[in-house]
């Protein structure tokens, strides 16, 4: 008798603002299918705004056949929805389809892909080809000279549920790799990590030239919202340096990559070991 399917739920967060967001984790979840083709069946679920949400997700798994479901959050940390929220909403699912074994995979965490992939937004906004938004009532220029510093932006957490550990740990990384100081910054959520504190750090090191990198999956509402106004009120506060407003992550393969390691590894500790092509 055949094995059952394997079902994998790349679960992303949603966005009020939803388009960038949907459609994005919908081609993430398209290149992961390719990837898992033959061994897993693939779906994308939201956890709040948008649709289809988990529940309606793992019953059309369920009618598939699958009994194993591996649910990957695409989550960037682990603030209370990776360790709260989730783990409650898949004990209630779970409950409610006894026939379905779910397990909960890692979230992306700290990955040298996802450095590899920031040391390049940082590198194209240099050569202005970042966001191009006029921030202090210019746009890039490729070629202007200076030091530089960058301010690596996530969405934010309170401090129970994410300490900024790892934010501070991607950060050293990144300084490393670029040879630049990398100042860590929250979008919501904190008193001590804005963005504003980031840069009066890198102004009193000297650093003429700032990057602001937005760690986020796609454009949506904490990027225009919480990460643009700032940033434009900080270059006309300081008229002498020049800021860049590098892209997020966006779909890259990396990304689809990691997200088909978290699916084997997490096979492989339930017996059901799949191998990734």
């Amino acid at each position: 008798m055949a094995e059952e399917p394997v079902g994998a739920v790349l679960l992303g967060h949603g966005s009020a603002r939803g388009r960038c967001a949907a459609d994005g984790l919908r081609a993430v979840g398209e290149r992961l299918s390719c990837r898992l083709a033959g061994r897993a069946i693939v779906r994308v679920a939201f956890f709040e705004f948008l649709a289809p949400d988990l529940a309606t997700v793992l019953t059309e798994l369920e009618g598939c056949g699958c009994r194993d479901v591996v649910i990957l959050p695409y989550f960037l940390f682990d603030g209370k929805e990776v360790r709260i929220e989730i783990p409650a909403l898949v004990e209630r699912l779970a409950a409610e389809h006894p026939c379905l074994r779910l397990t909960i995979a890692r979230s992306l965490g700290v990955d040298e892909r996802l450095v590899e992939i920031v040391v390049e937004r940082v590198e194209r906004a240099l050569r202005g080809q970042g966001l191009l938004l006029p921030l202090g009532g210019r746009l890039p220029v490729r070629g202007e000279a200076g030091a530089v510093g960058v301010v690596l932006v996530n969405r934010g957490s309170r401090a129970r549920y994410d300490d900024g550990t790892r934010l501070r740990t991607l950060c050293a990384r990144l300084a490393v790799r670029l040879g630049v100081p990398v100042e860590p910054a929250q979008a919501e959520r904190s008193e001590e990590l804005t963005i504003e504190h980031a840069v009066e750090r890198l102004v009193a090191q000297g650093r003429q030239r700032i990057v602001v990198v937005p760690y986020l999956h796609f454009p949506g509402k904490v990027l225009m919202v919480n990460i643009v106004p700032p940033v434009r009120r900080l270059a006309l506060r300081y008229p002498a340096h020049r800021f860049y407003l590098a892209t997020p992550l966006c779909l890259d393969e990396r990304l689809v990559a990691l997200c088909a390691d978290r699916f084997a590894e997490t096979t492989r500790a339930l017996g059901r070991a799949v191998e990734i092509g």
